[in-house]
């Protein structure tokens, strides 16, 4: 009888415990939004303004193709590795060579990959914050040494600050924009700025929001071979239940990040959406002018209100307010669903939403109303909320 076949099996674990890597072990992770009020029972729809996600459907094109797509019957059948198809459609939406293009399971993914390929331990890492996190989660891990870098004013950028940050042996800068959640937005010779002052390792430019901006860096990868354009179709495209997100940079860094890519990381219902949507951009640019009306109404109507208001040029406003937690959960009682950023530095007093439909913005504004009040130009809490059963922070 082998030793093996001797010994007990015993439910409990052993004694032995296996320690995460120092870098693991001393992260802050990454704090996503809770899924509050998703599915809860009851007439009135959650009205979900909190992860700037679409708050409509995607293209009707897109469901056709997956509908079809899964009639073909090719569940059983793993991805196209090359996702040839839909990196010849990106050419075309772009501008870019095939070869300068990789798609990944989310834009978080692709940062993943860039900070893999990029970062190893001890090597600095510049982020322009406060800015959204994941790519300070993905540095970090590494054990690369994160710095974040403030401006004075969170909502402008300050250029000649950041390049005070940036030395010889910076490897990583990274750059949300427009910035998720000030909204703040460099401009084509800001960027240009930072990529003639960095010598010696990547900007990565994250453009999650390109669709309601319309600014971008992309055209420079040919010029700027340390430059990398990361981009989503969760936002503007509607797809984020899929996760597919792309990289616009020169060949050589593409071959770089395909040395460690996984190439069935896309998967084919991802792959097979994010065509139709882009077979359909006239879908697209017309959600995009509903969101931008929707954002100036919103803007207008909470203004006349005496609240302070930032609005970006993306899908998402910031509102000032006393007590953010409590407006969040005020708000959470009336089944909306809005983004504590007071926890941020510099934002101590943000809230975030998410800017969909004019219907969904009255919506929004009337809840408001509801449950705070606006005295000398700072918005209160009228009523106490009740915790939803989950925090009303993150960092989406």
């Amino acid at each position: 009888m082998s030793d093996c076949s001797r010994r007990p099996i015993d439910s409990v674990a052993s004694g032995l415990r296996v320690t995460p890597t120092k870098a693991v072990n001393d992260l802050r992770p990454y704090a996503a939004t809770s899924r509050n009020g998703k599915g809860l029972p009851g007439a009135t729809v959650p009205l979900r303004l909190d992860a700037n996600e679409a708050t409509v459907p995607p293209s009707p094109l897109v469901f056709d193709h997956l509908q079809a797509w899964i009639a073909s019957g090719g569940l059983n059948w793993y991805p196209d590795p090359a996702a040839s198809e839909l990196r010849r459609h990106l050419s075309v939406y772009t501008g870019r060579p095939e070869s300068q293009i990789q798609v990944f399971n989310g834009s978080d993914a692709a940062l993943d990959y860039v900070a893999r390929t990029y970062i190893t331990l001890g090597d600095h890492v510049v982020i322009c914050a406060p800015c959204y996190d994941n790519f300070r989660v993905f540095a970090a891990s590494l054990g690369g040494r994160v710095e974040e870098v403030f401006a004075r004013d969170p909502f402008t950028v300050d250029v000649g600050n950041l390049l005070a940050h940036i030395g010889p042996h910076t490897r990583v800068v990274y750059i949300s924009n427009p910035n998720n959640p000030t909204g703040r937005l460099y401009q084509r010779d800001q960027l240009l700025d930072v990529l003639d002052h960095l010598t010696g390792g990547v900007l990565l430019v994250d453009e999650a929001y390109f669709e309601y901006c319309g600014i971008t860096g992309a055209d420079l990868v040919d010029r700027y071979a340390h430059l990398i354009i990361a981009r989503s179709f969760s936002k503007a495209f509607g797809l984020a239940a899929l996760r597919c997100g792309y990289l616009l940079a020169h060949d050589d860094v593409i071959r770089s990040l395909d040395r460690i890519r996984n190439v069935k990381d896309v998967n084919t219902a991802a792959q097979v959406a994010a065509v139709a949507a882009l077979q359909d951009i006239d879908y697209m640019h017309a959600r995009v002018a509903v969101v931008g009306r929707a954002r100036l109404w919103i803007t207008d109507a909470l203004r006349a209100k005496g609240v302070e208001v930032v609005d970006p040029p993306a899908n998402f406003i910031m509102i000032r307010v006393k007590d953010p937690e409590g407006v969040c959960l005020a708000l959470a009682d009336e089944r909306v669903y809005v983004r504590n950023r007071g926890y941020l530095p510099q934002l101590e007093h943000y809230v975030r939403v998410t800017i969909g439909t004019l219907d969904q913005c009255r919506r929004f504004v009337e809840a408001l109303d509801r449950v705070s009040r606006v005295d000398g130009g700072v918005l209160s809490v009228r009523i106490a909320g009740r915790d939803a059963n989950g925090t009303p922070a993150g960092r989406d």
